[in-house]
C-alpha cells in the first residue's frame, strides 16, 4: 500500500449547464477543460535524480496499491525525467482502437481491462495490453496556470490529457464540441 499526500480525489460531476455555470461563476478568468478519460487513476513518483521509483493506483484516495513494475510497462510513461523529485498523476487507459482490435467480445470494457493489466502478477505482461497514460497533475512543483503545468509535463516526456482554455461565454459550446467529437476520440 502507499499513502497519497495530498489525497487523490475524484472530480465532481455535473449534468446540466446551470450547475456548471454556477461552479464557473465562483472564480474569474478562463478555465481549462478536458474530456473525461475512463481509465485507472495512477500516480507515478520520481526521486531527486528523476528516476521512476513508484507507481500506484488511487485506491480510496488516501491509500492506493503499489503497481511500480506494471507502470514501467505502460506507454507514455518515462522511466527517467530531467527534474525530480516529482509526483505525476494521471489516467492509465486502454486506447479504444486497441480494445476494438484485440479484446472486444472477450472482455467487457477497456476500463476494466486496464485495471486488470495493472494487476498482472508478471508485470511484463502489462505491456501485452498496450495501455497508455495521460498526465493531468504534477505534485511537488508550483505553476502559475494549468496550461503552464501541462506544457512542463510535456517537456518531461508525458502526454498531457488534451485540454482547451475557455472563457465563461464559451463553456457550453465547448461542452457541445466535446459531445460531438466524442465518437472520434480514441479513449
Amino acid at each position: 500500500k502507499v499513502q497519497h499526500d495530498p489525497p487523490m480525489l475524484s472530480l465532481d460531476k455535473c449534468y446540466e449547464e446551470a450547475t456548471l455555470k454556477k461552479w464557473f461563476d465562483k472564480f474569474e478568468g478562463d478555465a481549462v477543460v478536458s474530456p473525461k478519460v475512463d481509465g485507472v487513476a495512477t500516480c507515478i513518483r520520481y526521486d531527486a535524480n528523476g528516476d521512476l521509483i513508484l507507481g500506484a493506483t488511487r485506491g480510496n484516495g488516501k491509500t492506493g496499491e503499489v503497481i511500480t513494475e506494471q507502470v514501467r510497462h505502460v506507454g507514455n510513461v518515462p522511466h527517467h525525467i530531467e527534474q525530480g523529485p516529482l509526483e505525476v498523476r494521471g489516467e492509465t487507459y486502454m486506447p479504444l482502437d486497441v480494445f476494438e482490435g484485440s479484446f472486444k467480445g472477450v472482455y467487457s470494457s477497456p476500463r476494466n481491462l486496464t485495471a486488470g493489466a495493472l494487476k498482472q502478477k508478471d508485470a511484463t505482461k502489462t505491456a501485452d495490453y498496450r495501455v497508455e497514460f495521460f498526465a493531468y497533475d504534477a505534485v511537488g512543483l508550483d505553476y502559475d496556470t494549468e496550461v503552464e503545468k501541462n506544457q512542463h509535463l510535456e517537456r518531461l516526456g508525458f502526454t498531457p490529457v488534451p485540454t482547451h482554455l475557455v472563457g465563461h461565454a464559451d463553456l457550453q459550446s465547448t461542452f457541445e464540441t466535446f459531445v460531438a467529437e466524442r465518437s472520434t476520440l480514441n479513449y
